[in-house]
């Protein structure tokens, strides 16, 4: 049997890949734990994901659907109750965290209270027992790269959030890793600072070449940042691929969901022919591409049809100059700086649309008023419903 801390090599045919795409391989991760009444809850099952040296991937999916536990059996705060970790060829999955060489930012900071910025930040420096001048030179370099220079000699309780989210980074980043782990490291900070924080975490990444895996539940935060996103439901991995991929292309209602937050209307398929499937959604017809279409469609088979809001183009009745606009009126409107989004009706329920401001081109639609709306049907998804 293995000794608990000692590291076992991958055979060099599993692992070996001059492109470094299996820097990080976890398979078949699964982790159960046991709730008061007894009961297993199986937290993750059967995760299995291979990440490239450099690349950037984010973790999403709905609250306790097993992403930071993941990320915490990677840390080695959580043991796994079965399958591998595997790091630059060597199964680390039952190495102790301060074997691993992986840091984790957290929500919280976890700075400590009683040492200054400088020393938070020397912390894991003396650990490796660094010299002093090492440790000195190398915090004034990470103060200078996250714009902390003059602020060293603070206690946290001293630094607004965005200080210490800045420091969080820091200490991590101080210690030059190959490999870093985020746990929702923005959820404490106002929209203005999430969004600068988000930028200075990507810039850091690109100019340093480290590998990030990112646990979040913002939307815009999963697709805006990685090169590959990970959408988990139940424990589960449900779609992986780019944002653009997971955005347009949803594998299920439930990404479509929880990622767009498009519109779901109930239809029937009309007909199936030249690669087009006929929907009928209330009295109107859609020719759908058949590639966007799951499943074997028959004509008669109930559907739900999958629509973002952005993708419906909304024009003041009065202005219906193309032909295809269908009629609605608008129930709800809200601007929002950037984009206006409205509830308008059609058929006896309600769509969202989303639509850009520009200042003398974008007429804002208020409540009441009858607009026609034109559907790009190229984008629709449809999946078989679940009835």
């Amino acid at each position: 049997m293995q000794r608990k801390n000692q590291r076992a090599t991958v055979p060099v045919q599993t692992i070996q890949d001059p492109k470094n795409t299996q820097y990080l391989v976890l398979q078949n991760l699964t982790k159960v734990f046991r709730n008061t009444n007894g009961h297993e809850v199986r937290a993750v099952d059967d995760f299995c994901l291979t990440v490239g040296k450099g690349e950037f991937i984010t973790l999403i999916g709905p609250s306790g659907c097993g992403k930071s536990t993941t990320l915490r059996m990677i840390a080695g705060f959580e043991r796994p109750t079965s399958g591998e970790i595997i790091h630059e060829g060597q199964i680390i999955t039952h190495d102790d965290p301060q074997d691993r060489s992986i840091p984790i930012v957290f929500q919280n900071y976890a700075l400590f209270p009683h040492m200054n910025v400088f020393e938070n930040l020397a912390y894991g420096l003396r650990a490796r027992y660094l010299p002093q001048d090492a440790i000195n030179h190398d915090v004034a370099m990470i103060c200078q790269m996250v714009n902390l220079v003059g602020i060293e000699n603070r206690f946290p309780h001293e630094l607004s959030d965005g200080q210490q989210q800045r420091v969080a980074l820091a200490r991590a980043l101080v210690l030059k890793p190959k490999l870093i782990l985020f746990d929702e490291p923005l959820s404490n900070l106002d929209a203005r600072l999430r969004l600068q924080t988000r930028s200075e975490i990507k810039r850091m990444q690109q100019m340093l070449g480290i590998t990030v895996l990112y646990v979040t539940h913002d939307q815009s935060e999963a697709l805006s940042l990685p090169d590959r996103v990970v959408i988990m439901n139940r424990g589960r991995i449900v779609q992986i691929g780019t944002p653009e991929q997971v955005y347009h292309d949803p594998a299920s209602l439930f990404v479509s969901d929880f990622i767009s937050n498009a519109n779901f209307l109930d239809a029937i398929v009309v007909s199936v022919k030249d690669h087009q499937v006929g929907i009928a959604i209330y009295e109107h017809t859609f020719k759908v591409p058949a590639e966007r279409c799951d499943g074997n469609l028959e004509p008669g088979d109930r559907v739900m049809v999958s629509i973002n809001p952005e993708t419906i183009e909304i024009r003041a009745h009065g202005e219906q100059a193309l032909p295809g606009y269908i009629k609605g009126v608008v129930e709800l409107s809200s601007f929002n700086g950037p984009l206006s989004e409205y509830k308008v009706t059609f058929g006896d329920t309600l769509i969202r649309v989303v639509q850009p401001n520009i200042r003398g081109r974008t007429m804002i639609h208020r409540v009441g008023q009858e607009v026609g709306l034109a559907f790009e049907v190229a984008t629709f998804r449809v999946f078989p419903a679940q009835w």
